[in-house]
């Protein structure tokens, strides 16, 4: 079980939304009586100022909150996404994501394009030979997939498209960087849902009445999919930053790497096959880290000792299922020569609380900003490494599954014997990715501090 229940969720998030982009730039909107319509006219020369852009800026926030109800029971989930967007037409560009399900860099100057992933602190280089960005929209990056970053231009640009029935319904003041700018507000209906009791959806929009952007955006839908269930969205867009048709500055579509950041082949994301790390038969790396009480604790100093290095987090299904067996093993073996470090990234009261919660005796080290995980190359958990007194590295076991826990035992017990394993593998098969919660991944920052 690979942390299905969180992982299944993400993609059901990353499914909603696509259909939601669909509904908002592949139909047409129901026409609305009257070719002079002042709302209708009024989003076609929003749609005419997103085709037309020479060079652009957007930073903003979109956050997306679900909630859905079957046989009387319900279920909430909330996705927050920081992203910027930016372009000097027609070849240089910058779109940044932070959201919960893979937070990612693309920047291109024109000649170099470099990807970057800061969950992994991984980058690739490569030459820019994508489509000129004085298109709408380049062909879909995978790892561009899950953002709604990607789309804010030509959703916009394919107004009133997705709109029916729309109407100003006042207008309002928005404060972007210290600015006051007046907004048009325009309300309209989804062609895409009838309007009954059991099917609502409707999209708002402020925009800026000088310049003719979209500054704000709110989507509410209320649909009832099956009989006995129905889904609720809201969906809500601001902008901190939006510059059209100006001097973009030049840092934007230039990256440099952050301290210990790794080139790659090729970034580990939820849409590829992560090319996992062997460290069996491989020396252990030295490492110091803090416990939970703050005590630090040096690797060097157990020398000589059978170490076993458990990669967990309390909100990971497979390495909930196998902790208690981890537990197991400490106390079979603490008193022949076998060290337990449970090795856990979260906040220190979340994974303290869990661990008292459980009555787990095992050390447990905190890995603030994942800096061993980094060490040993982790991309999915749980792992577990198994080291000899001799310092090599015995065992690499990624993923769980029922059973695995009576190899590991054995596996233990041949290295405290003295023994041999067979040849260096890595055991096990598939491990939950690594995800970044939306407090961890935090707001883009722009000017290459990543």
């Amino acid at each position: 079980m690979l942390c299905a229940k969180r992982v299944s969720m993400m993609m059901f998030l990353f499914c909603l939304s696509t259909v939601l982009v669909s509904a908002q730039t592949t139909r047409s909107g129901v026409s609305a009586p009257g070719s002079d319509d002042p709302a209708r006219l009024l989003l076609q020369r929003v749609g005419e100022t997103y085709k037309g852009l020479k060079s652009y800026q957007f930073e903003g926030s979109y956050r997306n909150e679900n909630r859905s109800e079957s046989m009387g029971t319900w279920d909430e989930n909330k996705r927050i996404e920081f992203f910027v967007l930016a372009a000097n037409k027609p070849d240089q560009s910058r779109l940044e994501s932070r959201n919960p399900f893979f937070s990612f860099t693309n920047v291109s100057d024109g000649k170099t394009k470099w990807e970057y992933s800061p969950a992994s602190n991984e980058y690739v280089v490569s030459a820019d030979v994508s489509v000129k960005t004085n298109q709408v929209r380049a062909p879909i990056d995978m790892i561009m997939l899950n953002a709604r970053a990607r789309t804010v231009i030509e959703s916009y640009s394919k107004l009133p498209m997705g709109m029916a029935f729309p109407k100003i319904v006042g207008e309002e003041f928005i404060t972007i960087s210290g600015q006051k700018i007046a907004c048009t507000v325009v309300e309209a209906g989804d062609p895409n849902f009838t309007s009954s009791a059991k099917s609502q959806s409707y999209r708002k929009l402020w925009i800026d009445s000088a310049r003719f952007l979209v500054l704000r955006e709110q989507h509410r839908m209320r649909n009832q999919v099956r009989v006995g269930a129905t889904m609720e969205s809201n969906i809500s867009v601001e902008y901190s930053v939006a510059k059209i048709n100006e001097a973009v500055a030049p840092s934007l579509f230039t990256f440099t790497p952050p301290a210990g950041a790794k080139l790659v082949d090729e970034l580990n994301t939820p849409f590829r096959a992560p090319k996992r790390a062997n460290w069996a038969g491989k020396d252990a790396l030295a490492f110091t880290l803090k416990d939970l009480e703050g005590n630090a604790l040096e690797f060097a100093s157990l020398k000589g000792k059978v170490v076993l290095l458990d990669f967990w987090a309390s909100w990971c299904g497979p390495c909930v299922a196998e902790l208690p067996h981890i537990e197991q093993l400490h106390k079979d073996f603490k008193d022949k020569g076998l060290v337990v470090l449970g090795i856990n990234d979260e906040e220190l009261e979340i994974a303290k609380s869990y661990v008292k919660e459980k009555g787990y005796t095992f050390k447990t080290l905190i890995d603030e900003g994942r800096a061993v995980a980094r060490l040993y190359e982790v991309n999915g958990i749980p792992q577990v490494l198994l080291i000899g007194r001799d310092g090599k590295i015995k065992l690499h076991e990624i993923g769980y599954g029922e059973g695995r826990e009576k190899d590991l035992r054995v596996a233990v017990e041949k290295v405290l014997n003295g023994e041999e394993l067979p040849l260096p593998k890595v055991m096990g098969g598939l491990a939950a990715p690594v995800i970044v919660s939306p407090s961890a991944a935090g707001s883009p920052k722009p000017n290459n501090q990543n």
